[in-house]
């Protein structure tokens, strides 16, 4: 966890240099000076190899779910911590699968945002064998209501649309899930049949 947090900050980093390294290179190619411009792109180069991408899972399109929604809640300051298993072929539409991590996630982030920033956390565990499992934990207020189906549901404006696409996914692929709540966290559990060990 610590190598991947790492890199991302490199990441953002050499990110914000990139702007400033360009506006060196133009001004070293108006002067002409062109064997310190292949120098400078060279050590450029050097440590642009070294800083790895972040590698939430193998699946290309979960990967980018993960690192964005990741990344939005450090940039919130809560503490996310992932276990990961995933693998790159899934037998399931990955792409509404992807939908239910988002609106998972963003919920999540939602609730944490109500704390302080030193008891925001959100925990994400996935497997993949027997069958394709996964949990969504996140720390909360003390305070949430659910509806007749034991999802938790909100009376702020905009909010709720997202439980609602997870119950549809929910329903079309027959899925098993639940939602548990203790005193300090919010658990979202969900089993997706057919897509263990023959997506491997």
């Amino acid at each position: 966890i610590l190598d991947i947090e790492d890199n991302e900050e490199k990441m953002r980093i050499q990110r914000h240099d990139m702007r400033h390294r360009l506006n060196t290179i133009a001004s070293m190619v108006q002067n002409k000076n062109y064997s310190d411009v292949l120098r400078y792109i060279e050590s450029s180069n050097e440590a642009l190899d070294n800083i790895q991408p972040a590698l939430y899972c193998q699946n290309p399109v979960l990967n980018a779910v993960f690192s964005y929604y990741f990344q939005r809640a450090r940039t919130l300051g809560i503490h996310v911590e992932y276990d990961n298993t995933l693998p790159s072929e899934i037998l399931i539409n990955v792409t509404e699968l992807s939908t239910v991590f988002a609106n998972a996630l963003q919920n999540a982030i939602n609730a944490c945002t109500d704390l302080p920033e030193e008891k925001r956390v959100i925990k994400c565990k996935c497997i993949s064998y027997p069958n394709l499992m996964f949990s969504i934990s996140n720390s909360y207020n003390g305070a949430i209501a659910v509806d007749s189906d034991g999802f938790p549901v909100s009376d702020k404006p905009e909010h709720g649309i997202g439980t609602r696409s997870i119950k549809a996914f929910c329903k079309k692929y027959n899925t098993t899930f639940d939602y548990k709540i203790t005193d300090e966290y919010v658990y979202f559990r969900m089993a997706v049949f057919g897509t263990g060990d023959e997506a491997l």
